[in-house]
């Protein structure tokens, strides 16, 4: 490091702050002679005060070191420091209005009604609009993601809640759909948001570790699907009666891909054979499952889906269909065939 361009680089810094070289070296509690020694280039300063000339000199050591202006790292700075006042802006913009919302309700319901009614509607209405935007993240230094899920999906509740509450009467329906909306929304919740939380699980290990447990995802994930469908079947039939045995047993049979799939991750076999595998299974589930759920409910698989390439009036649905499966079953034979290739090669290697 060059002693004149550093010692250069200390006084700019220091004129740039209007410091005299007396005043620097009060900032910094050493005498007035090392500051003069440093500028003149004929020493430079103890290590240990170099966190606190970048301090009291607004730069950074790396700016320090080189002798010169970062006007990258700056730049970054500024848009780091822009970002931050745009977030904060936000989140108090937002939460100044949800607050005025609800005192401005507060004032109208009791002034009309003489009474807080529909005025919980509006709080946990707000809350809802909270959790979504600004989010309660702010207050939350790690799983910011989850607490995003979590809190938004309890928030719901809450408000679910409350308006059942608000149209409750003698009917078993306005009693409970509170019960239905709940369970919907959490299907939808794991359907959505279960891939990303699992895939965010790598942020917190070992890539060993989590390449390890990714291949339980589709099993996991399948599972999941399964359960929380059943657990909505078996909401609506509390008080909507259906014919619970054959909507979970289709609920199953459709599922059943799923689970196949999951089995499928657990094969010690290339990516492309897996795709190959997975793309044959899913041309005889496809096929398959129609069948099983069109027979189920009645109606005639072998009618609905003939295949007649001459009468494309009658058979649409069979003629499309084979047209389909004929295609993924063509693309899943040559990944199957690169797949195999591959892996012949690799061992052979």
């Amino acid at each position: 490091m060059d002693k004149t361009k550093f010692g250069t680089f200390i006084k700019n810094s220091r004129v740039k702050k209007n410091y005299t070289q007396k005043q620097l070296a009060d900032l910094l509690y050493i005498d007035v002679t090392a500051v003069s020694k440093w500028e003149r280039g004929v020493s430079y300063p103890d290590i240990t005060l170099v966190p606190e000339i970048c301090k009291v000199l607004d730069i950074n050591e790396h700016e320090l070191i080189q002798s010169s202006n970062d006007t990258e790292f700056r730049k970054k700075m500024k848009e780091a420091e822009n970002f931050k006042k745009v977030k904060n802006s936000t989140f108090w913009f937002f939460s100044i209005s949800y607050l005025i919302a609800i005192f401005v309700c507060f004032i109208v319901n009791l002034a009309v009604n003489g009474t807080l009614s529909w005025f919980w509607l509006v709080v946990t209405g707000c809350l809802v609009g909270f959790t979504f935007i600004p989010t309660v993240t702010r207050f939350f230094q790690k799983y910011k993601f989850l607490t995003f899920v979590i809190s938004t999906y309890l928030s719901l509740m809450l408000l679910f809640i409350t308006c059942s509450i608000y149209t409750v009467d003698n009917s078993i329906v306005d009693k409970h759909w509170f019960l239905v909306a709940s369970s919907g929304t959490l299907l939808g919740y794991f359907v959505f948001f279960y891939p990303i939380v699992f895939s965010r699980f790598k942020m917190y290990m070992l890539e060993e570790k989590y390449n390890r447990i990714k291949k339980f995802f589709m099993l996991t994930y399948s599972i999941g699907l399964l359960l929380l469908t059943i657990l909505l079947l078996l909401v609506v039939n509390m008080y909507t009666k259906i014919d619970l045995g054959g909507a979970i047993f289709i609920a199953v049979v459709s599922y059943g891909l799923l689970f196949i799939y999951s089995i499928i991750e657990f094969f010690n076999v290339n990516r492309l054979i897996k795709l190959g595998i997975d793309g044959f299974i899913t041309c005889i589930g496809w096929y398959g499952i129609g069948n099983i759920v069109s027979n189920y409910v009645g109606e005639d698989f072998a009618t609905e889906y003939k295949i007649d390439f001459s009468d494309w009036t009658n058979c649409i649905n069979g003629n499309v269909m084979c047209i389909v499966l004929f295609s993924l079953a063509s693309i899943s034979l040559i990944l199957l065939i690169i797949g195999i290739i591959k892996d012949t090669k690799r061992k052979q290697s």
